[in-house]
């Protein structure tokens, strides 16, 4: 698998913002989205290559502090990019490996293909349905449908945005949790009128606080 970076931090949007986790970056994606905050992982020939077992082994050594020395449990492993879909099967092996490991999987994907048959494997899919202001192609509905555990994002920056979400959630068999989260950075007056839009049509609000605390850091 071609892999842009291995790194321990802090999930800093979506329900599991503030939780620790590790994230596996994989190399590659099949967008060019003009707002991509990790363009360094868009070309699928760049990146190391390494094989699903040397990345288990990778988050295992990240992860290495005995439960008993801090009293906490093993925590999730959030493989995101790029694309993660676009190294399927190896994604399928890679999660596998980390289920047996005792981790909890997150996967973030950009939802311009199917999920995959062994989606259940996965705790929580967050695929992000982009909106008109970013002019990249919006997720497939099927990503709607799926469980009350996995998230679909939305990053909005306008109030044509706002409208895309209202329409695309009127199509009907939302099961998911629906994020909206405020292209960072905005202007204060842009994060109120998001956050009533989300208190009137019953969404959940999220800032992205890695770019808060660390703004567009690598690595963390």
């Amino acid at each position: 698998m071609q892999v842009n970076e291995i790194f321990s931090s802090i999930q800093g949007e979506g329900i599991y913002a503030g939780v620790p986790m590790t994230f596996v970056r994989l190399q590659g994606c099949n967008l060019k989205c003009p707002w991509c905050d990790t363009s360094y992982a868009q070309n699928p020939k760049e990146g190391k290559f390494m094989s699903w077992e040397e990345i288990v082994d990778e988050v295992v050594i990240l992860e290495s502090i005995p439960v008993e020395d801090i009293g906490r449990l093993k925590r999730w492993v959030c493989i995101t990019g790029g694309e993660p879909l676009l190294q399927e099967p190896e994604l399928f092996d890679l999660v596998q490996g980390l289920n047996n490991e005792g981790y909890k999987v997150e996967i973030e994907t950009n939802g311009t293909f199917l999920p995959p048959l062994w989606y259940r494997l996965v705790d929580s899919w967050v695929a992000d349905d982009k909106t008109p202001s970013s002019k990249s192609p919006r997720a497939n509905s099927n990503w709607l449908g799926l469980r009350p555990k996995d998230q679909v994002k939305y990053v909005v920056a306008n109030s044509d945005d706002l409208k895309f979400i209202k329409d695309r959630l009127f199509e009907g068999n939302v099961k998911v949790e629906v994020i909206v989260s405020p292209m960072m950075p905005s202007e204060q007056s842009w994060l109120q009128e998001v956050w009533e839009f989300c208190e009137q049509e019953g969404l959940r609000f999220s800032l992205q606080l890695h770019k808060i605390v660390w703004n567009n850091l690598k690595g963390v």
